[in-house]
């Protein structure tokens, strides 16, 4: 009997249950499968995707915008359990009240919708508030950070050159950079994204040289380099150096040298992210890096 009430009463000073989502809580955070939601004491029979749980708060539960409007705040099980200026800390009496009742911990009216959860439904939903934590960290460890790399082999061949020099360099805060699947960062989309804004990148270098006087080539092939020519002079708008000294070396063509390029600069974006940064918060720096800097002018001695 004394096992059972000492059992009971660290159940009882835990925040939060420790939970397993079987993927119930994730549908209903980022769908709201299954729910009607209450708003401003009305019923109604359908939710809309911007008044989903990730609809407001981000698929990482790390805080969003409702429509565009005033910014939700963060609800990721790491967040709620911690007091704030405005709010006691959130544990599973008080996060029941918050989502059927719309009420915060000390009392005060929130402004968000209600919803008639089951108590199994609201378990299932804060497990999924609890792996949000673990997913926001997936893929870091003590002395590694996991990436994935692209799909496409030249594309992984050049992302994997590219982590085996910035490992050479260190990493990042004594981390290195390793391949896997359940990863802090996906590099294809990464990839992508920057690989499309970087011909836009180019275009406003040469733009640039024009503007002392230079010519540019008209490119046939959107992959090719761009060629820009001045009194019997050449100039060539080609990856960094260390890129395309890669790609020469080991035989790989001038786009896998872009890519070479590009995942270096997100790499260094990760080193100037820090130690403690989200995968959310990281892909969101990664988005905005300036593809330009990927770029380098080469001046051809030999001219024309």
């Amino acid at each position: 009997m004394m096992e059972r009430a000492g059992l009971l009463a660290l159940l009882v000073a835990l925040p939060f249950p420790c939970l397993a989502d079987d993927g119930t809580g994730r549908a209903l955070y980022q769908t709201g499968a299954g729910l009607a939601p209450v708003v401003a004491g009305r019923s109604r029979p359908a939710l809309a995707d911007r008044m989903t749980c990730a609809g407001c708060h981000g698929i990482d539960g790390r805080g969003g915008s409702e429509g565009g409007a005033a910014r939700a705040p963060a609800i990721n099980w790491q967040t709620l359990r911690q007091p704030t200026q405005t709010r006691p800390a959130y544990d599973a009496p008080s996060l029941a009240r918050a989502i059927r009742q719309g009420t915060a911990p000390d009392g005060r009216l929130l402004q968000m919708p209600q919803f008639a959860m089951t108590d199994a439904q609201l378990e299932a939903l804060s497990a999924h508030l609890q792996d949000l934590d673990t997913s926001a960290y997936q893929g870091l460890t003590a002395d590694s950070i996991a990436v994935q790399l692209p799909a496409d082999p030249a594309q992984a061949r050049a992302a994997a050159a590219a982590i085996a020099a910035f490992n050479a360099e260190g990493g990042s805060f004594g981390r290195q950079v390793v391949a896997d699947r359940d990863a802090f960062a996906d590099l294809g989309p990464l990839l992508d994204h920057l690989r499309g804004a970087l011909t836009g990148a180019e275009a406003r270098l040469a733009q640039s040289r024009q503007a002392e006087g230079w010519q540019v080539d008209r490119r046939i092939d959107p992959q090719a380099w761009l060629v820009l020519r001045r009194d019997g002079a050449r100039a060539m708008i080609v990856p960094a150096p260390a890129s395309m000294i890669w790609a020469r070396e080991n035989g790989e063509s001038l786009e896998a040298a872009r890519v070479h390029a590009l995942t270096t600069l997100i790499l260094e974006e990760l080193r100037q992210s820090g130690r403690t940064i989200t995968a959310s918060a990281f892909t969101n720096r990664a988005m905005r890096i300036d593809p330009a800097a990927a770029l380098f002018v080469y001046d051809d001695p030999k001219g024309e």
